[in-house]
């Protein structure tokens, strides 16, 4: 079976007006009988005569090349998806996974995907494999693992293993991957939050075939020196791993997924210099309109609106940092409630110098605008001080977290090394690398 592909990868590099290929792609699987078609053959040597005289013989044979190994490439994965569509077990294969962040990139909060570099082993037992010969997985059973929150193409490097452990023959899969991932971010308690980096494994197989359980051996581990950002978030050591199953709608069947998720916390101190106290300042700003004579209206109405469209641009620009989430983090609470009490400042201007007390006595109105300064002043003292509680309450819980995680990283590092010892002075001891 062959994949035949024409001009799509054969455009002349010059930029001349000669007339140039059809931009239609052909992408058609023929199967080819010994005699030749006469027709195809035809047409195949007036394309291959205009690439000529088009083309230099030297990048003729190099996109010719690429068109072969793109021909093998599919070739190979029409093949491999052929036989392994065969290949069934009947009872689950119990599949050891861990999985090691070797390096964390760049988060983006607007699109909500992160960048790692990782690697990942899985391990199960197939007495059929022979242990002296290499795995083929086109002619064996394998797991057909790929990472389900991917984000387009992933770089990977697949080697595969076969050990004799325990008078059992156990294949590994080794791969490294390099890629883009997505994780939904919780912004509920932005710029307090605290968020989850995982990267999910799953198979194209259904639960009947496999069974993914952590490495009983080897645990998921993190590498922390190595994180892009370590200026807006803290990476701590601990790591989770879980274990769910997802329905495939177009199989009909639940595929089983194993997830191995990190922890992060953001560092609110860029926010809380450049959004809260911006955001403080401006709203701050609105007790100046008081000094302007209640008979001016428009001194203080003017002043005040121009404020309020401050507030409203700030929210806007630091809004372009966050994804577009259908509630409320702590930061936008706070903003709107600041950009609610200047318009209730606006309203009360544009109300103390109508014509509604046009009528009375003036040093009567200047009292009850002293009175209406004094009572606004106070539930904006009332709320910065139940906010700051709350915010306090809410970083103490943020620290508490971190602790955690470092305590237990701490726990199990000693627990780790604790049977490490044990495993040193058993020299009975099991070990899953060691051939049998």
């Amino acid at each position: 079976m062959d994949l035949v592909v024409t001009q799509s990868m054969l455009k002349p590099s010059n930029g001349s007006n000669n007339a140039l290929f059809n931009e239609r792609n052909v992408f058609n699987r023929k199967k080819f009988n010994t005699s030749k078609d006469s027709s195809f053959n035809e047409n195949q040597a007036k394309i291959s005569e205009d690439l000529t005289s088009q083309l230099s013989v030297e990048d003729y044979k190099k996109r010719l090349q690429a068109i072969h190994n793109l021909i093998q490439a599919a070739n190979l994965k029409l093949n491999l998806y052929i036989n392994n569509e065969n290949i069934k077990k009947t009872v689950p294969v119990t599949v050891q996974v861990y999985l090691i962040f070797l390096r964390v990139g760049e988060i983006d909060n607007v699109k909500e995907r992160f960048q790692a570099d990782a690697y990942f082993e899985a391990s199960w037992e197939d007495d059929t494999v022979d242990a002296n010969s290499t795995f083929d997985p086109r002619s064996n059973w394998e797991p057909e693992i790929y990472i389900e929150n991917a984000v387009g193409n992933l770089k990977q490097d697949i080697k595969y293993r076969v050990e004799k452990v325990d008078n059992k023959t156990r294949i590994y899969e080794m791969r490294s991957i390099k890629g883009i991932f997505w994780e939904k971010l919780e912004l509920w308690d932005f710029p307090l939050d605290i968020q989850n980096l995982s990267i999910t494994l799953t198979s194209s197989r259904g639960i009947n075939e496999v069974k993914f359980v952590p490495s009983s051996h080897i645990e998921s581990t993190i590498n922390t020196n190595d994180f892009q950002q370590q200026q807006e978030w803290n990476l701590y050591p601990h790591i989770e791993t879980s274990e769910k199953n997802i329905y495939d709608i177009w199989k009909k069947q639940d595929r089983p997924s194993f997830t191995v998720s990190s922890t992060i916390s953001r560092r609110p101190g860029y926010f809380i210099y450049n959004a809260y106290m911006l955001i403080f300042l401006i709203s701050a700003l609105g007790f100046v309109p008081f000094s302007f004579n209640h008979s001016l209206p428009h001194f203080r109405i003017q002043t005040t609106c121009l404020l309020i469209l401050s507030s409203i641009n700030f929210r806007w620009i630091v809004t372009q940092k966050l994804p577009t989430v259908s509630y409320l983090t702590t930061l936008d609470k706070y903003a709107i409630v600041a950009l609610i009490f200047l318009v209730s400042l606006c309203a009360w201007h544009a109300v103390i110098g109508s014509a509604l007390f046009s009528s009375i006595d003036r040093e009567y109105v200047r009292s009850i605008d002293k009175y209406a300064l004094f009572f606004i002043g106070s539930l904006y003292f009332v709320f910065h001080l139940t906010y700051i509680t709350y915010f306090l309450i809410q970083y103490k819980r943020y620290a508490n977290i971190g602790r955690e995680e470092a305590n237990t990283d701490i726990k199990q590092s000693d627990e780790s090394n604790k049977l490490k010892v044990e495993s040193t002075n058993d020299p009975n001891g099991d070990n899953p690398r060691k051939n049998k």
